[in-house]
């Protein structure tokens, strides 16, 4: 009950004033109408009840005149005007005795009977106001989750393929769909059939409704857009009525494109049995989807675009060639195109002559075009606090770490020996990184807390990886296991702190997946771990697991040994400075180089 008064409140703000006006006047007269019923009852007075045996004995003397009979009362009247009544219903030989006292016997309806034949006029008043309310609020699709289909005005897209970077590939698929809406004869000119949808498959935040947005506003078509969720309707048959609502008014209003975001809430997999009512929703829903978008009807100047994060999750049906012609992937941008989305989101922002995008786009990798996006309006928010005319490259730095880490933690206050422990951590974290080959390099080292992070190096690869070595990846374990390494070597193993959980965490994921997934933990294939593999197979790929741990731990140290001296200086500039930048880092390393011979390299699988 008060879910539905929340969405019935949502709705009213959503109407517009005359519809709210019409609303609540209709609202004041059915209370009219329920007083005046009140009144009315409470007006009429309620004879008093008497009992049978004083109703027979009143019968006898000939005191009463008449008596209405009706299923649930008997109302009686007196020879001297007094009015009473008897609740409940009379034995035939009490009533045969009433006739024979000589009372005048009728029969009348019921009290429910009664209450409306004294009320019909107000309650005849309720039924066109109840019409009234129910044609302002639109019907049953107001009350519906998600409200009714609207068709977007052409006009009102104002993105363009141009405001789209970074993902060039899908820009290219997405051109045929928008010269079939700007003239669909071209395509039948040949004998080609013009594709009748298109589902765009990428993590979040990579431009998937931007992308439909910039279709719609090249096309200048009409533009329906919905969520999948706006289809999970509260009544049965109103999800796959929406859904037929909605390809109806698109072929009206053709050429037109339907863009339908997260997907997979309304197309998600048929379970294969009846199940529950709910159950039974979401396919009658899924069939008139399948059946609109590929049915005996044609949908001629009609083209659907999906958008998913999650297609394992979506019907086969659905994804056939037919309804969904095109797959268009959509990826992390790389370098390339993180200085294209960068630019396109810095052009309604002053930026100040030292601001270099490039080295922003290098920082930045593995962050998606909403990612950036927020990384700038997260500068311009510092610039503004501030008080700054433009926004600087330190903005745009410290955002990142906002971003990224989250904000400094002023409040934490720290012991000295603590201070020291996370230093002797970080500084192995940022040693690993600098000398060990296949190791991100690092970018900055802090022992500042941020977020739920006492301290932190970040480290980023040279250059965008597409795939990744043995090598590379064991040089990340390497790095994450540092840090233990420093404290086990600056405290012994009674002084070693529980900083390191997380890195423990990530080397395990990478060590697993290497040894399991990749096959990387011995230098001949091994089977493949998944769910349904055996308990043994497990065992030994865990086997495997440990020795990449193991192989990596002995690394750590090593590199720890060979440049314990750089390690004790960048401890020193942390405790000292708090933050040390990823050029310092590899200075100090150069400046107190070890003469001895370089590390062994990391050994190759056996």
């Amino acid at each position: 009950m008060h879910r539905l008064w929340h969405q019935l409140l949502r709705k009213f703000r959503l109407m517009s004033r005359r519809e709210q006006i019409a609303l609540a006047a209709t609202a004041l007269l059915g209370l009219g109408a329920i007083g005046w019923v009140t009144w009315t009852e409470l007006a009429t007075t309620t004879p008093p009840s008497i009992s049978m045996t004083t109703l027979i004995e009143d019968a006898r003397k000939g005191q009463i005149q008449s008596a209405s009979i009706s299923q649930d009362a008997i109302e009686l009247v007196y020879r001297d005007g007094w009015e009473a009544s008897f609740r409940g219903q009379l034995p035939d030989e009490t009533l045969v005795q009433l006739v024979q006292a000589g009372v005048d016997v009728s029969f009348g309806g019921s009290a429910f009977t009664d209450f409306f034949s004294k009320n019909g006029l107000a309650l005849l008043m309720l039924l066109p106001m109840l019409m009234i309310a129910w044609q302002v609020l639109g019907g049953a699709s107001r009350f519906a989750i998600g409200g009714p289909t609207k068709l977007l005005d052409p006009t009102a897209a104002k993105y363009r393929f141009s405001d789209v970077a970074g993902q060039d590939e899908a820009k290219d698929q997405m051109t045929e769909i928008v010269d079939f809406l700007r003239d669909p004869e071209t395509f039948t000119r040949l004998g080609a059939k013009a594709p009748k949808g298109a589902l765009m498959v990428g993590p979040p935040g990579v431009g998937k409704t931007l992308l439909a947005r910039a279709v719609a506003g090249e096309t200048h078509s009409a533009f329906i857009a919905v969520s999948g969720a706006d289809f999970r309707q509260t009544f049965m048959g109103l999800g796959a009525n929406k859904v037929r609502n909605m390809f109806k008014l698109a072929r009206k209003n053709a050429p037109c494109l339907i863009f339908i975001d997260e997907i997979e809430t309304l197309a998600r997999k048929r379970s294969g049995s009846a199940g529950s009512g709910i159950n039974s929703e979401e396919e009658a829903t899924l069939n008139a989807l399948l059946v609109e978008m590929d049915g005996f009807v044609g949908n001629k100047g009609v083209v659907v675009l999906a958008a998913t994060n999650r297609p394992d999750l979506i019907d086969s049906a659905v994804l056939r060639p037919g309804r969904f012609d095109r797959r268009i992937n959509l990826e992390i941008p790389d370098l390339t195109g993180r200085i294209g989305i960068l630019k396109v989101h810095a052009r309604n922002k002053v930026l100040a002559g030292n601001v270099d995008l490039e080295i922003v786009a290098r920082r930045t990798t593995g962050m998606s075009g909403a990612d950036l996006e927020n990384l700038l309006n997260e500068a311009a928010i510092r610039g503004t606090k501030r008080a700054a005319l433009a926004i600087t490259m330190d903005d745009i730095d410290g955002a990142y770490f906002d971003v990224l880490l989250g904000r400094v933690r002023n409040g934490a206050i720290l012991r000295d020996d603590d201070r020291r422990a996370i230093a002797v951590h970080e500084a192995g974290h940022a040693i690993a990184a600098a000398t060990v080959e296949g190791a991100k390099r690092p970018q900055k080292a802090t022992i500042v807390p941020r977020g739920r992070a006492l301290g932190v190096v970040l480290s980023t690869p040279i250059e965008d990886r597409k795939l990744v070595s043995r090598q590379q990846l064991m040089g990340d374990i390497v790095v994450c296991l540092a840090g233990r390494a420093a404290e086990l070597k600056a405290f012994g193993a009674a002084g070693v702190s529980t900083g390191a959980e997380d890195d423990f965490k990530q080397a395990t994921s990478l060590a697993s997946r290497m040894a399991s997934l990749w096959s990387m933990a011995t230098s001949t294939p091994v089977l493949s771990i998944s769910d349904d593999s055996s308990t043994t197979a497990r065992q030994k790929a865990e086997e495997r697991a440990q020795t990449i741990i193991d192989d990596a731990w002995t690394q750590a140290l090593e590199a720890l040994d060979r440049h314990k001296n750089a390690h004790a200086a960048l401890v020193v500039a942390l405790l000292e400075r708090e933050s040390i930048e990823g050029a310092e880092i590899e200075a100090i390393v150069h400046a107190h180089a070890d003469s001895r011979p370089p590390v062994r390299p990391i050994r190759a699988a056996e």
